[in-house]
């Protein structure tokens, strides 16, 4: 794999990164990180400017925004983004798009429009609507989704529960139920994240807007119990969390309740001011 006295050239980079993009999309942001370190530190100097370095810069940006390090990772992005070219700097929009959202400067309609269309941009926002629990910003990112749908033809996993949200803000009750209990009894579309199972989470966040408070603690009580037994190598994100602290916020008891208030308290003061109305 080495040559050229021990480092990297472009296409060893390259492989690297796509073990790096492969334990990012698991999720595994703590080895991702560490193999990503290592590759650089291997590198030759011309590889250091490669396209692909400039990808795993984004990689490696995207992992802090979403563990805490908002202001690092979108001054990354945005220094990295400026180099990329193809796919990656289109994906790299839907990044910055995304850290954009986290810290209050702009609004779902602002990041549908920021950079290029691709359908994974469409799902980070999707994922920031679904957190925030805005009707507006639902449905705007609900009709976003759709937009790019048509036009790609693309599959969300993500776009059945915001629309189930969506019905429980409105109070559409038609089916609601069944259509609730289906979602979280088969939904293995939203378990590929193993071993973390967001599908309690995101049950719990609907029956609460619904208004079923029985069945969203039933859920809440589940998550809870989940992220309790979670493996250390495993990165709850920053929007997963925020989303079962929202629940925690009206379903917990007073001690989760704290800890939630402070959750979105130190995260505003990380630069995540879309949590501003949280930290009350």
């Amino acid at each position: 794999m080495f040559h050229q006295g021990g480092l990297l050239g472009e296409r060893e980079f390259e492989v690297v990164v796509e073990s790096v993009t492969a334990l990012h999309k698991w999720v595994r942001f703590g080895e991702a990180l560490r193999v990503a370190q290592a590759a650089f530190a291997l590198a030759a100097p011309e590889t250091r400017r490669s396209q692909a370095a400039l990808w795993l810069e984004a990689l490696m940006a995207s992992m802090q925004v979403h563990t805490g390090e908002l202001n690092s990772g979108l001054a990354a992005l945005s220094r990295v983004r400026a180099g990329l070219t193809g796919l990656n700097g289109l994906r790299t929009d839907g990044m910055m798009a995304q850290a954009l959202l986290y810290s209050g400067a702009i609004d779902v309609d602002a990041a549908a429009a920021f950079g290029g269309d691709l359908p994974e941009k469409a799902e980070r926002i999707l994922g920031f609507a679904a957190s925030m629990e805005s009707l507006r910003s639902l449905e705007r990112s609900a009709a976003y989704w759709d937009r790019l749908h048509h036009a790609h033809g693309e599959f969300s996993f993500w776009i059945h529960p915001v629309k189930l949200m969506l019905r429980a803000l409105r109070g559409d009750s038609r089916r609601l139920d069944q259509d609730i209990r289906e979602f979280v009894e088969s939904a293995p579309g939203l378990d590929f994240l193993r071993p973390f199972t967001p599908t309690p989470i995101v049950g719990a966040q609907i029956y609460r807007l619904k208004g079923d408070r029985t069945n969203a603690r039933r859920l809440f009580l589940q998550a809870c119990r989940i992220i309790d037994t979670l493996p250390d190598w495993f990165s709850m994100t920053v929007m997963w969390s925020a989303r079962h602290m929202r629940n925690a916020l009206d379903l917990g008891n007073n001690t989760q309740k704290a800890q939630a208030r402070q959750f979105f308290a130190q995260h505003v003061e990380q630069g995540y001011r879309c949590f501003s109305p949280l930290a009350k």
